[in-house]
């Protein structure tokens, strides 16, 4: 009996230690992925702003300004954007960011930004 539960045990610890492997590539493979995107995303924005800021003569100065001023309204400078809720243009209550309708009236015609399609 004990050869057959040292065997289980075994198994068990074999399956596990592949199936944790298995895990560990494909969250590899996520972040990998996230940061090509992320790169993707700041070459994008160094470009719009290097156009806008030689069409326009905004300063990067102005620019710090701006990014300050948003990241201060959800009332914390923390560096980062929190979704703020949003109110049914029908019924007037409070939605989550997420919805793409209100749960309370069924109303599709949500106030959104150009931002809002960007999850």
């Amino acid at each position: 009996m004990y050869n057959w539960a040292r065997s289980a045990d075994t198994f068990i610890n074999t399956k596990v230690d592949t199936i944790s492997r298995g895990k560990t590539r494909s969250n590899q493979t996520r972040l990998e992925n996230i940061e090509d995107q992320l790169d993707r995303l700041i070459l994008v924005n160094r470009a719009l702003w290097e156009l806008l800021s030689e069409k326009t003569n905004l300063t990067d100065d102005e620019l710090f300004s701006k990014v300050a001023e948003i990241d201060m309204r959800d009332g914390e400078m923390d560096g980062k954007l929190r979704k703020e809720m949003k109110k049914c243009s029908s019924c007037g209550r409070a939605l989550n960011p997420r919805h793409q309708k209100c749960m309370y009236c069924g109303s599709e015609s949500l106030k959104k930004d150009a931002f809002d399609a960007i999850k």
